[in-house]
């Protein structure tokens, strides 16, 4: 029927039934609870609302709609609004999201406050919003960033929340989504190629948590979901983009206890731009709509699938999108739960002004009722009493709110009324009560005595105040405490290196600019003070004297100062300032060898070494308030804190960012001094031995021990390198004011490798990986002053001493076989050892006229077979070298020998058996051939037209395959070359083959493929194949990282790589890049992606293809958009 009042009309679709029209109006209620009310279950209706095309269109974009890749949208049960923001694919521009509302009074879309963060490359919504409304927040993850931002519903202000610093992947594209019973934002997604992981934002304490296991869920990557099911408690998780197949079809499911199990394999692929997958309020069934125009419904209770309905029977698909968003049925798209009125809404754009709103109603029955609104948040503030400081000195007062009522809030702590010359800092600058903060009064000598009141207050949706009275005693005449100077100290036994930095002599500065060829800027050039110092450049070998370099930051020469003002002892210290506006490297660092040998090498720690395997390192270092206590901000995701020193390998080879590195830095800006290795990637745990474990809301002091404000702390550090080389073996010790912080029995050192014999140099640095540029801040400073290197204990303040090592006994080892003098020969001569220590041998090294013979042995029996024929005849030396795992080693007496071999001058035969000749050839051919020697046969290179088919085979037999779809039609010529151990050799008769492959006869298939992915900062990353690779096929590697380094690719077997493509993505810091090898070698391969400079986030994939061509062209466009472009951040 008709009625002339209508004002909505209703689109009815019975699933697996026909389509028909009821017009209805009622003049009671709302138009969204009219038609609500007006369905049945099972089908669809069409709502009608104002002003959305205007809303939801956006001309500028590449799909000209704000909701491609996404899949939510959020109701507000409270104040009776839909919200979504998300935009489009942008290629320039700033804002680029909207964020937009459904009114249900008024029955009209209209456009919230933008924000500067809404910016390109942060455009799409994904499933990265969230909201609670019973306390009035919407959440929203920027895209890439490692943070999320709260709304709040009711008064617009938008609030960053904690940084994510537990998830291990700076994934782009994730799940999340609020849990009510977990009283949390679950974040979801991908952490080591293809297994994920999930973290929740405790709301109590804005600290994020682990919750399950690392790493441990598959799913893709990236494009992730989660959807809390109201009904049921539980929440489900998974999805996204395949990286090894049938990744996107893994789900989860997160309950109420915070437990992780797992569900049956979707039969589709979900995800952000695969599936919308949505709850049904009223059932708690989720309902699935995919790119394939299929609507599934999923019992999580029963773990099961049904097909509901496909194709035009839903009206909520998309025609319009084949490229420029991605492209399928689910693009401008977004839907969620209704659970006011127990349907689901679902906002469809199909081009440009162009959108609709369908309800779909699963269920019979109605709605919930609004939650109640709860009690205002509130707290009380309070200290645990009146303090007495003495001049000079510090305090602490423990400063405590207490929740009254509501839901937590964070709040955050200042002070007042201190006297003259006292700063002061809190242990956590703000907190969620019920919460403490420890709070630190540091008072200067000039302080005057009396007694103060000082006022804290605590700032949020609620201020309070608390005071207590300070009392400043005058100090005492009494001597100073009773300790080593520091010239007492360095005239120590062992000491390597001492720097007061009282004198700038001591200082060598290099700078960019014309004469490091690396800067166009003249700042550092025409600096006032360098312009009075020469240049020295800071070589990888440093082969010359220069141990400080400075930066340009805000075109303006920055660099490390000595201060005659501010000094731990003597007459100066070294000052670092780190300004406001600047990068990672704010302020030039300052570097130093352990020793320069005469013949122009360096010393370093090591086993084996002379120096030994136990450096011990100590330094001073002063903090001003501004630079431990101000929130810097980071690109790409969370800052991981900035440094304090590293110690590194010894020149040439030795680089700050190696597998050799040890690191002091504040981790992860918690205000807590720690060290960890190998780029961050060898974690040693937070002051691991005094009970400061990870995630604690303000790292409380004690157990841990925090950086002071304005006073010189003692850092002193113990690291013993022992074990095998990069196994987790090597002992790291950490004393802060003579506190043992961290003792670390198993971090990895990658000593004797190709990034250093072992530890030989140190870096000063505040250097802050990620640092944002745009984030204006305080000018902070730090000092450093009495810094000694030694390879013995030194005296720290409290008058302890670190340990000297633990066992100080070498092993003892002597050659059994052969015996001194006798004459040898031939090719298997057996040398043998034995060897002894008290807690154990761990290696045996043989050594011929002082090189290796031979692999290390690691367990009894200590022998090796030596070919004598590969030396000359007359005398040569024999020894070995045993060692244990604190690195102790003894080098057994000499043997010396006297080879007699008689020349071998008769070369070996080698004959190809097959193919025969003038055989034609097409497909896989398999070439053999027969070799022999009087002696032995050393190897068998096949060739090809005179180039080598394969690599040389040093064992029989002696046979190759030769994939001849990689040669072109026509006549070939197969040869052989056998060599001996002699040297000499002899070539095969050539045989002619014809190949003749048949037109399209190349089928290209994929062999295998292998990945890794670090989030450590690192020169390069590697992947190796499980399985060896065939001669003449194609390897492909893809990689990402972190910076805008330029990438080159190379192998184990020596294959030619091409870089196909790169790509810089400048919003996001994230670079990819395409490199190839055509027509390889063949057998065990490792892929090495390299960097210019030290990016994090590294990932690397790599493919074998067989059946491609040598010459064929590769195609490295991928996804184009009418200008040729990459669309960035899909």
């Amino acid at each position: 029927m008709k009625l002339l009042s209508c004002a909505v009309v209703i689109l009815l679709i019975a699933l697996g039934c026909m389509l028909f029209e009821v017009h209805s109006t009622s003049a009671a209620s709302t138009t969204l609870a009219n038609v609500a009310a007006s369905m049945q279950p099972g089908t669809w209706a069409q709502l009608t609302t104002n002003n959305i095309n205007p809303i939801f269109s956006d001309s500028q974009g590449a799909s000209r709609v704000i909701n491609p890749y996404a899949e939510y949208i959020k109701w507000d049960s409270v104040g009776h609004r839909l919200y979504f923001l998300g935009g489009d694919h942008y290629l320039v521009g700033t804002p680029v999201m909207r964020h937009v509302q459904y009114d249900e009074n008024t029955n009209r879309w209209s456009l919230l406050p933008q924000q500067s963060w809404f910016t390109a490359g942060r455009s799409h919504g994904y499933d990265h919003a969230a909201i609670d409304p019973v306390h009035r927040y919407f959440y929203f993850r920027p895209p890439g960033d490692m943070f999320i931002r709260r709304w709040n519903i009711d008064t617009g202000e938008w609030t960053t929340l904690a940084t994510n610093d537990v998830i291990r992947y700076h994934a782009c594209c994730n799940g999340i989504d609020y849990f009510p019973e977990l009283n949390g934002i679950i974040w979801v997604n991908d952490e080591n190629v293809n297994l994920g992981g999930v973290t929740k934002l405790d709301l109590g304490t804005n600290q994020w948590v682990r919750v399950g296991q690392a790493a441990a869920y598959q799913m893709g990557d990236p494009h992730n979901f989660a959807e809390y099911n109201p009904v049921y408690k539980v929440l489900v998780f998974g999805g996204g983009n395949d990286v090894n197949g049938g990744d996107g079809r893994k789900i989860w499911k997160l309950n109420a206890s915070g437990q992780v199990t797992a569900l049956k394999d979707a039969p589709v692929g979900l995800g952000v731009t695969h599936a919308i997958f949505t709850v049904d309020p009223v059932s708690g069934k989720y309902l699935v709509f995919t790119e394939s125009q299929q609507f599934y419904v999923y019992d999580v209770v029963t773990d099961t699938w049904s097909l509901q309905a496909s194709g035009s029977a839903v009206p909520i698909w998309t025609s319009v999108y084949n490229g420029p968003a991605g492209g399928n049925p689910l693009t401008g798209v977004i839907g969620g739960p209704i659970d006011t009125y127990g349907v689901n809404v679902f906002v469809t754009c199909n081009g440009e002004n162009n959108c609709k709103v369908n309800l779909y109603k699963h269920s019979a029955g109605g709605g919930t009722p609004p939650p109640p609104v709860p009690a205002p948040f509130d707290y009380s503030l309070s200290n645990n009493g009146n303090k007495t400081v003495t001049q000079g000195s510090s305090v602490n007062e423990t400063i405590t709110s207490t929740l009254v009522s509501g839901t937590t809030q964070s709040v955050s702590f200042s002070a007042s009324g201190l006297p003259s010359g006292a700063t002061t800092s809190f242990s956590s600058a703000s907190c969620s009560p019920t919460c403490s903060s420890t709070m630190t009064i540091s008072t200067a000598a000039s302080t005057p005595s009396g007694t103060y009141t000082i006022t804290v207050t605590a700032t949020g949706a609620v201020n309070h105040t608390t005071s207590f009275s300070l009392t400043v005693n005058t100090a005492s005449s009494g001597p100073p405490p009773s300790s080593l100077t520091f010239a007492a100290k360095c005239a120590q036994t062992g000491v390597l290196k001492c720097f007061d930095f009282d004198n700038v002599t001591q200082l060598n500065y290099g700078w960019p600019g014309k004469n490091d060829f690396n800067s166009s800027s003249s700042a550092c050039d025409n600096d006032p003070f360098l312009m009075t110092q020469k240049f020295n450049n800071i070589s990888r070998d440093r082969s010359g004297p220069g141990n400080v370099y400075a930066t340009i930051q805000n075109n303006q020469c920055v660099y490390p100062v000595i201060d005659n003002s501010t000094t731990h002892s003597g007459a100066g210290s070294l000052k670092f300032t780190i300004g406001s506006n600047t990068d990672a490297n704010s302020s030039g660092y300052f570097t130093e060898v352990f020793q320069r040998l005469s013949n122009g090498t360096f010393g370093y720690i090591a086993p084996g070494s002379p120096l030994g395997n136990v450096v011990y390192m100590q330094f001073y270092q002063r903090f001003d308030p501004n630079f431990i206590s101000i929130p810097y901000q980071c690109l790409g995701g969370g800052c991981t804190g900035w440094k304090q020193e590293i110690m590194y390998g010894n020149p040439p080879l030795g680089g700050s960012s190696s597998d050799i590195e040890v690191t002091m830095w504040n981790t992860w800006l918690r205000g807590v001094p720690d060290l960890y290795g190998q780029s961050g990637s060898d974690d040693y745990g937070i002051q691991d031995v005094r009970g400061c474990p990870y995630n604690t809301p303000g790292y409380a002091e004690p157990p841990c021990i925090r950086y002071k404000a304005n006073q010189w702390m003692e850092f002193t550090v113990r690291i013993e390198v022992r074990g095998t080389s990069n196994a987790p073996q090597s002992r790291v010790q950490l004393w802060v004011n003579g506190q043992l912080a961290l003792d670390y029995p198993s971090a990895k050192i990658a000593w004797g490798s190709s990034e250093g014999d072992g530890i030989g140099q140190v870096m000063l640095t505040p250097y802050h990986t990620r640092k944002d540029p745009a984030q204006t801040h305080p000018v902070g400073y730090t000092w450093y002053d009495d810094v000694i290197v030694s390879t013995q204990p030194i005296a720290m303040a409290n008058g302890s001493t670190p340990p000297p090592s633990s066992d100080t006994t070498p092993p003892t080892v002597s050659i059994t076989v052969p015996t001194s003098g006798s004459p040898v020969s031939g090719t298997s001569v057996n040398v043998s050892a034995t060897a002894s220590d008290n807690t154990g041998v761990v290696g045996v090294q043989f050594t011929l006229d002082g090189a290796n013979l031979g692999s290390e042995k690691t367990a009894a029996p200590y022998s090796v077979s030596w070919n004598t024929t590969t030396v000359t005849n007359g005398s040569h030396i024999l020894r070995a070298v045993a060692r244990d795992a604190a690195g102790n080693s003894t080098t057994s007496a000499p043997v010396t020998m006297t080879v007699s071999n008689t020349p071998d001058t008769t070369p070996p035969t080698v004959l190809i058996s097959g193919p025969a000749n003038s055989t034609t050839a097409s497909g896989i051919l398999s070439v053999t051939a027969t070799a022999s020697d009087n002696v032995t046969v050393a190897g068998v290179q096949f060739k090809l037209d005179g180039a080598n088919l394969g690599t040389e085979l040093t064992a029989g037999p002696w046979a190759v395959q030769w994939n001849t779809l990689t040669a072109i039609n026509g006549a070939h010529t197969l040869t052989a070359v056998v060599r001996d151990a002699a040297g000499n050799t002899a070539t095969a008769s050539p045989v002619t083959v014809q190949v003749s492959n048949a037109p399209g006869s190349v089928i290209s298939a994929f062999v295998q493929t292998a990945g890794l992915s670090n989030n450590g900062g690192g020169g390069n990353i590697a992947a190796a194949f499980n399985a060896a690779t065939n001669a003449g096929n194609l390897i492909e590697a893809a990689v990402s990282w972190g910076d805008p380094s330029s990438l080159t690719c190379s192998d184990s077997q020596g294959n030619v790589y091409t870089t196909a493509t790169t790509q810089y993505d400048s919003a996001m810091n994230q670079s990819l890049g395409i490199c190839y090898a055509a027509n390889i070698k063949g057998g065990t391969d490792t892929v090495t992606a390299g960097f210019s400079g030290h990016p994090t986030y590294r990932r690397i994939l790599i493919h074998e293809y067989s059946g491609i061509f040598a010459g064929n062209p590769v195609d490295a466009v991928a996804k184009n958009i009418s200008n040729g472009t990459t669309a960035a951040n899909s």
